[in-house]
């Protein structure tokens, strides 16, 4: 192949018979010859041509080379530039922004000290009115800080959806509670932070627990149904074991495809336990000594490595005997066998993923069999206090059902009153851990001749209930500043959603402070108020098993009023003894 090659400068053709780009090499054997006939030129002016050229390449070359190494010089100034400037930029803007934004009002609130900020303005003691009084003199949002640390009051739960729904990219993380992290309860999804680990947690206990998937437990919940009931008829004076039992044998079943199978199981212990620990974790605090414990995160228990060592012995029991299962062939459809199996089908056998099925399960099973059976007892409560609301949900099962007829899940659509006294249970009850310490009186039954059949008459003495009640549920804590109708919302703040304030707001509903299920009913059969979504939290914090549990609650009540009549216990001289409601405020979701 022949190649000619002309330089600019030069005029010359080059002559390569090899095609090597004229360069000479022992291998192509590739010469430079002259062609005489075009140019006319003898061998001493070609080879002086040839020096000229060569001179002239050098001079090109060498000042191409300058111009690059200014050009290096040049860029890596130019980069200097770049990475001194671009942080000074930014570190500009972001504090333009903050001085922008400081000058932007925080949401109202009481007067503050320097340093000690608002905590000699929150009471000394547990005051559980204390948190209505700042909504009532300061509105839908209040604003406090303790030693420089930032908390935001939620009062309105508009504004709540506003911010931990529609905003819950960065409303969605938790304040410390080192407490909480020393016992075992750190890892569980109500205190997870929020990012890669809160939202797989997430998921995976979501996707087992939609308001569709939650029908094939049904069956679970209507044969527990039936040892409640007959409980109930042969002991009465123990309805709040029985209760219990009933919503554990529940969770347990379907977390851990286990069945009770005495009053002496290890589970029913195992809850038991964890009863006392929330009891005895300083939930209850005042508001002054809770902020400052939040502030400094300090942890405050006598009984701290007693209550680590049975949340870790729970965990570990639970996803043990589901594994031996699973070994032996025997185990049984549930939240954890299956979440073990698919992580064996996709070879994903991890530590981390069956830690997070482990700790999943626990909560399910801790956290679910506590609220329901909080709730259940509530009902009992009101029953007892409310006799003319239990004779209407009573006829209204006589009316639908026919007597002696036990309510099954597709009778709810068809009964909307006694739908509505769950609700009202749950909007008073929200959200709470109910405690019947020091239940000092005797239950009695009897048979009582009644158009209900083989009725029988629960005479509740429901003594002192030592009620903890949540105004708030677990604190949230907002991630980036951020500004909500012209008030300054810092980065770092905690938000504290007052439930209780928006279950019993007199905007909202008609005197709240009663109980009234016609609240729930639409107009004109009643006052069309809104449900009480609130009580099972917001956006991507929100309760992942409120189908079950509004399931398990449902049941239970409507086949309890089936079957029984529910009075207090009476005195020597025949009358009624009412119970009575301690509140105290604890952290329950």
């Amino acid at each position: 192949m022949t190649t000619f090659r002309r330089f600019k400068d030069a005029g010359t053709l080059f002559y390569n018979s090899e095609g090597s780009d004229g360069l000479s090499s022992s291998a192509s054997k590739s010469r430079f010859l002259p062609r005489q006939s075009a140019l006319g030129l003898s061998d001493c002016e070609l080879a002086a041509y040839i020096t000229s050229i060569r001179s002239l390449l050098q001079h090109h070359i060498l000042h191409g080379l300058k111009r690059f190494r200014v050009s290096i010089v040049i860029g890596m100034i130019t980069t200097i530039m770049l990475v001194l400037t671009v942080p000074v930029v930014v570190a500009l803007w972001i504090t333009q922004t903050r001085l922008r934004r400081a000058k932007l009002p925080y949401p109202p609130g009481p007067p503050a000290e320097p340093l000690l900020g608002h905590l000699r303005a929150l009471p000394r003691t547990y005051d559980r009115g204390v948190y209505r009084r700042l909504a009532d003199t300061y509105g839908g949002i209040v604003y406090l800080h303790v030693l420089g640390k930032p908390t935001v009051i939620i009062n309105s739960e508009k504004i709540a959806i506003d911010l931990l729904e529609k905003r819950g990219v960065i409303y969605s993380d938790r304040p410390s509670f080192p407490l909480y992290d020393m016992i075992g309860w750190g890892d569980t999804l109500t205190f997870l932070p929020y990012g890669h680990n809160f939202l797989k947690t997430r998921k995976l206990i979501q996707d087992q627990l939609t308001r569709k998937k939650c029908i094939i437990f049904e069956d679970i919940q209507l044969a527990q149904r039936r040892i409640l009931l007959q409980n109930l008829l042969t002991s009465p004076e123990q309805f709040s074991f029985h209760a219990k039992r009933f919503v554990v044998a529940v969770v347990l079943e379907i977390t851990y495809g286990r069945k009770i199978t005495s009053d002496d199981d290890q589970f029913l212990k195992d809850a038991e336990a964890f009863d006392k620990i929330v009891a005895q974790e300083p939930g209850s605090l005042s508001l002054r000594k809770a902020s400052v414990l939040l502030t400094l995160s300090i942890v405050e228990s006598t009984t701290t490595t007693e209550s680590q060592r049975t949340v870790q012995e729970a965990k570990e029991y639970g996803i043990s005997v589901v594994q031996d299962d699973l070994a032996s062939g025997n185990a049984r459809p549930s939240f954890c066998s299956l979440g073990l199996e698919e992580l064996s089908r996709e070879q994903q056998n991890s530590e981390e993923e069956i830690g997070r099925i482990k700790v999943s399960a626990f909560q399910l099973y801790a956290a679910g069999a506590e609220t329901t059976w909080s709730a259940i007892l509530t009902f009992f409560f009101a029953m007892v206090l409310h006799p003319d609301i239990q004779r209407k949900s009573q006829r209204e099962l006589d009316e639908v059902l026919g007597h002696g007829t036990f309510p099954n899940y597709e009778d709810r659509d068809s009964l909307p009153y006694l739908t509505c006294v769950i609700y009202e249970v749950l909007r008073l009850d929200a959200p709470i851990v109910l405690r019947h310490h020091g239940m000092n009186g005797i239950f009695t039954g009897g048979i009582q001749s009644s158009h209900w059949v083989n009725l029988q008459i629960l005479r509740l003495y429901l003594g002192m209930f030592t009620r903890l009640s949540s105004a708030s549920g677990v604190p949230h804590r907002v991630m980036e500043d951020d500004v909500y109708e012209g008030m300054f919302i810092p980065k770092g703040s905690t938000i504290i959603s007052n439930i209780r304030h928006m279950l019993t707001n007199e905007d909202v509903y008609h005197d709240p402070f009663t109980f009234c299920p016609e609240r729930f009913l639409p107009k004109p059969d009643g006052y069309g108020e809104p449900l009480p979504d609130a009580v099972f939290g917001f956006g991507r914090r929100i309760c992942p098993g409120r189908w079950l549990a509004l399931s398990g609650l449902w049941v239970s009540v409507a086949s309890v009023l089936a079957m029984f009549d529910i009075k207090p216990i009476q005195d020597d001289q025949g009358v009624d003894v009412l119970p009575k409601l301690e509140f105290h405020d604890s952290l329950t979701r």
